[in-house]
């Protein structure tokens, strides 16, 4: 099993109407991890164009140009036999800003697989740094009139008159 099968795996969970903090706190976890992950290119055999993230662009990571090559075409398609970006392909089927952002990723030898890496660390590895980091900016992206329901969670349980011990525990 590819590291694909297992992480859309690990990210196929939602949540329900009666679903516990815990499981509400999880999968929120899984949409952070969702908004940082991304394709790096090696060979490109294993990314689709159109449905995978792959291009250096945050939080969205992929092609904004509306699809012109078939649906199921993978990025080993975009490269040349010398291993260099195919520039006339990419210039008749992408926007210029899809071009520029896609011939700025470096390709990988030929014999190197494709990778999912983290994009908030200069290594492509998911820190606990990063992801709190991550989190506290999509927290302060809402509205303060509307805020995360686990911010207000989180108040309340330390405004209780509980030993800390307790309130940790939590």
């Amino acid at each position: 099993m590819g590291i694909s099968l297992k992480l859309k795996t690990i990210l196929l969970p939602r949540l329900s109407g009666g679903a516990s903090f815990v499981w509400r706190s999880l999968v929120w976890g899984k949409d952070l991890l969702k908004t940082g992950i991304h394709w790096q290119v090696g060979n490109g055999d294993s990314i689709y164009v159109y449905r995978d993230k792959w291009v250096s662009r945050p939080s969205i990571f992929t092609v904004i140009s509306p699809p012109k090559l078939d649906v199921n075409t993978k990025v080993c398609q975009l490269i040349t036999p010398s291993g260099g970006w195919n520039l006339q392909l990419l210039k008749y089927n992408f926007s210029t800003s899809d071009v520029n952002d896609i011939i700025r990723i470096p390709i990988g030898k030929r014999d190197k697989k494709d990778d999912i890496i983290w994009h908030y660390d200069g290594k492509g590895n998911y820190t606990v740094r990063s992801g709190y980091w991550i989190g506290c900016n999509l927290l302060s992206s809402h509205s303060p009139s509307t805020p995360h329901p686990s911010t207000s969670w989180w108040n309340l349980l330390w405004k209780l008159w509980i030993p800390t011990k307790v309130k940790i525990f939590i």
